[in-house]
């Protein structure tokens, strides 16, 4: 007998109404950053808490978009089919942790509706989250299985393709924002275009190949570095040679490039592992 529809669909549940182990220590991981960041709020870690709280809520909205984005390479070139069940929470969290920092904007503006659609309405950055949103919203609300079984899965899964779209979108707006002027946009950018390069890829039954896997990890670290020193340059007037100069100095910390290095060539380097022990595996069973 089906179990009835409101047992399939808690969110620590798989479709057959089971205890998704992996669901449930995600959602506890989801649910670390929001007490992180509280916690740092009210303990003045931040000149000003709420500018924080809208930062780094963004940062997480962002993080989480991209892993949704990541876990088709990742069943595809390591086998590891159980992440599928992941994606839809991934993707509802990523949503989640928007409207929070789309909230905490509306605070810094004291909930002004006349301030707020006026910026909406003139400020790029604003128009591009704001069309993300919104196309996040549509992709929350047809996540559950009866918008399946109503849509259809061809056209549910063509509209949320929709997903690319607006985690480019969503790292457009990071790009256009104040902030800026180096680090974690540029990395996003870089991880961006290895996800939707890789699908280029795979669709042409290479997405396992070694050689496309290392030169999507070149192909990202330039681009990462590249877009580090021309975008503040544009917008900033900033000296794009002393931008690349900080890939050598540890004054500011690690620059995205080499995070970009190493993630991309962790995959490179994890996945011909993997094709390796593989392919080893029938000669030592004959032997």
């Amino acid at each position: 007998m089906a179990l009835p529809l409101e047992l399939r669909t808690w969110p620590w549940k798989d479709r057959t109404g089971r205890t998704n182990w992996f669901k449930v220590v995600l959602l506890i991981l989801l649910a670390i950053p929001p007490l992180w960041l509280a916690y740092d709020a009210m303990t003045g870690l931040w000149v000003i808490p709420i500018v924080g709280l809208i930062y780094w809520s963004g940062i997480w909205a962002t993080i989480l978009l991209l892993a949704t984005l990541a876990i088709t390479p990742l069943r595809r070139i390591f086998r590891v089919n159980w992440t599928i069940g992941l994606r839809r929470t991934l993707g509802v969290a990523a949503l989640v942790y928007s409207i929070g920092h789309t909230l905490t904007y509306f605070a810094l503006r004291f909930w002004n509706a006349g301030d707020i659609v006026t910026e909406v309405f003139t400020r790029l950055t604003l128009i591009v989250a704001t069309v993300s949103l919104l196309g996040l919203f549509v992709l929350g609300f047809t996540s559950l299985d009866i918008a399946i079984k109503k849509m259809g899965a061809k056209n549910w899964d063509r509209l949320h393709k929709g997903t690319y779209l607006y985690t480019g979108l969503a790292i457009w707006h990071f790009l256009l924002s104040p902030g800026a002027s180096g680090g974690l946009p540029y990395l996003f950018l870089g991880m961006f275009f290895w996800l939707m390069a890789w699908r280029w890829f795979n669709a042409r039954r290479l997405g396992e190949d070694l050689r496309v896997l290392f030169g999507l990890a070149v192909a990202s670290t330039m681009l990462t570095v590249a877009s580090e020193a021309i975008v503040p340059a544009l917008r900033f007037g900033m000296d794009p040679m002393m931008t690349l100069s900080f890939n050598f100095s540890l004054i500011l910390g690690i620059a995205p490039g080499w995070h970009m290095l190493a993630w991309s060539l962790g995959v490179f380097i994890a996945a011909a592992i993997r094709q390796r022990w593989l392919a080893g595996r029938p000669a030592r069973a004959a032997g």
